[in-house]
């Protein structure tokens, strides 16, 4: 292995005004900006930020690693810890996300696990080589269009769901005693995606006591901790935040010091890559809590988060979007870590990820090199 000769990063996505999308990924598909390094060798890593910017791209993610991408050429991959920390400082502000130069210190993490010959879980340490799944399910516009999809997702051979829903706490509490009358085998997590108030929450939190709910995820915005301590308190459902707002670990660990939830929520963009993970299941353990990666995503952003719960150890199951299309997106094999009940990593070297760069050049929208 050598050092990285070649940058290239691109905004993939369904439209960009003015620029119309012509590509054959559907529309509403989510966006992502890719990122692709080579090495002297000729070896590629690769890995990619979905932007979370529905229906269009602003391109913001890509410009924003103009900096970072410079600061990575001539670089070795195996000085990865060094260089994430590094382009993670290159953000525009103390205050802005790390979640795109996630993309470039995974895809390091990529060029080095290759040049070990090894998937990047072993790369990482190995704990396990399968994760059981869930499915993680879309909003549904009524209680019965819900069901019908958890009956799909049961015969699908998930034995476990997550349901992201209404916002309404009457209605949601409703479909938490139906889903459990109808499906007393199945296994139920509950995604509010922060849409309650407090005293909505506390209703649908005895719900889901009532049924045995496995978690109840985002029912408040992350950063309302005494509204998450006040419900660990008073009900026994576990709560996990969306985790998408600690990303310093510094302030994670003072905010763990009385833990609001019963598990981290976090994946690899909320912190900046790989590294940011291995940091975070240290803070973690030593607060006595599990990590639960979010694997919700196209197929790099899943291999990312799945190799570091397999190799770190870390984390209950691997979330599925439910149905899978479209995040299967640029892949040559649509379940390339498996299906239903259980989720294992690639066995090639590195992520291990079957893309396909021509299933996605024509949904490239913009692209620059750095050599």
């Amino acid at each position: 292995m050598g050092p990285v000769v070649r940058v290239e990063v691109m905004a993939v996505g369904p439209s960009m005004p003015p620029v119309q999308y012509t590509g054959t990924a559907p529309p509403g598909l989510d966006t992502m900006t890719l990122v692709v390094l080579t090495d002297e060798d000729g070896t590629v890593g690769m890995a990619s930020y979905d932007a979370d910017s529905y229906d269009h791209h602003d391109l913001a993610s890509m410009e924003g690693l103009r900096a970072p991408a410079r600061a990575v050429l001539g670089r070795d991959p195996l000085d990865r810890l060094r260089i994430g920390a590094e382009i993670a400082a290159l953000r525009p502000t103390p205050f802005t996300a790390p979640g795109p130069v996630s993309a470039i210190e995974t895809a390091l993490w990529d060029l080095a696990a290759k040049s070990a010959n090894q998937p990047l879980f072993q790369y990482l340490g190995g704990a396990r080589d399968a994760i059981p799944g869930y499915a993680s399910l879309p909003v549904s516009d009524t209680v019965e269009a819900c069901l019908e999809m958890v009956g799909e997702a049961q015969a699908a051979g998930f034995g476990c769901v997550k349901l992201h829903v209404s916002g309404d706490p009457r209605t949601d509490a409703v479909l938490a005693e139906r889903v459990r009358a109808a499906f007393s085998d199945l296994e139920v997590m509950w995604d509010a995606e922060g849409v309650y108030d407090g005293q909505g929450a506390a209703y649908v939190a005895a719900a889901l006591d009532a049924i045995g709910a496995r978690w109840f995820e985002a029912p408040l915005p992350d950063q309302d901790l005494a509204g998450y301590r006040d419900l660990r308190r008073r009900f026994g459902v576990p709560l996990i935040p969306a985790g998408d707002f600690f990303w310093d670990l510094r302030v994670l660990g003072e905010v763990l010091r009385d833990p609001p939830w019963d598990a981290i929520r976090s994946e690899a963009s909320a912190g900046g890559g790989i590294g940011y993970l291995i940091r975070l299941a240290g803070l973690a353990e030593s607060s006595g809590l599990q990590t639960e990666l979010a694997t919700y995503g196209f197929g790099l952003t899943q291999a990312a988060n799945l190799h570091a719960m397999l190799g770190l150890g870390s984390g209950s199951y691997f979330e599925q979007p439910f149905p899978a299309e479209p995040w299967t997106f640029g892949l040559t094999d649509p379940h390339p870590f498996g299906y239903g009940a259980e989720y294992h990593a690639p066995d090639a070297p590195g992520l291990g990820v079957p893309i396909d760069l021509a299933l996605i050049e024509p949904a490239v929208v913009a692209r620059f090199v750095v050599q």
